[in-house]
């Protein structure tokens, strides 16, 4: 089984949020990765479900799920382990670096009212089984979604599953992706295949001045 990659997001919170311009009607398909950005999103849409290709993530998403719904707080901050992409033993980015995320992350869930907000919502936080994000979005309904960095993440994007997890989208959906080169060969992907996606420039641009830089992508 693969070993834990992320235990904590290494990603805007609050941009992830605003990129999205969520609202209490959003039903809202997520990578999981951390689990972070999939409660954030939850706090303001109706419904969020998450999916991971690696099994140990969904587990440890299960646990701070958990933490929350207990009341336990402090074990939701909590890091007794470290995932392989964390930046803390694997050198992909600075200790510091990885310092200063994990410290936003918890800035951002600190305030008590926000994971209350949260715990009151975990009816409609639900986590898939262990999946390919572009698969099951063929499946399943929902109005947007968060990609992070899943287009070629791995040598197992397949450009077919993605066009035709777009052309499942509505007409106004929206796709968030993070990475520079997630956007190049995305667009690479819309300007050689027609894929009907179109980047929001004023969503887009909530990111700027951040460490990734992020996409908004709007079905036409």
């Amino acid at each position: 089984m693969e070993g834990l990659r992320h235990s904590c997001t290494n990603e805007n919170l609050d941009i992830i949020v605003r990129g999205l311009d969520v609202n209490f009607n959003d039903t809202i398909l997520a990578i999981g990765g951390s689990g972070h950005p999939g409660l954030a999103l939850l706090e303001y849409a109706k419904k969020v479900m998450v999916v991971d290709t690696n099994p140990t993530q969904i587990d440890f998403i299960g646990r701070i799920v958990e933490c929350i719904r207990t009341g336990n707080y402090e074990g939701f901050h909590a890091r007794d382990e470290f995932g392989s992409e964390d930046g803390y033993f694997s050198g992909t980015i600075s200790r510091n670096t990885a310092v200063a995320r994990k410290k936003l992350m918890e800035k951002y869930f600190g305030v008590d009212w926000r994971l209350d907000k949260i715990r009151a919502k975990l009816g409609e936080f639900e986590i898939l089984p262990t999946g390919n994000i572009f698969d099951l979005g063929q499946r399943i309904v929902f109005d947007k979604a968060y990609l992070s960095n899943a287009v070629g993440y791995s040598n197992d994007f397949s450009y077919e599953e993605f066009i035709k997890f777009v052309d499942k989208l509505r007409v106004g959906s929206l796709v968030y992706i993070t990475d520079a080169s997630c956007r190049l060969l995305l667009e690479q992907t819309i300007n050689r295949h027609g894929v009907k996606l179109a980047r929001d420039e004023k969503l887009s641009n909530v990111s700027e001045g951040d460490l990734w830089e992020h996409s908004v992508y709007v079905r036409v």
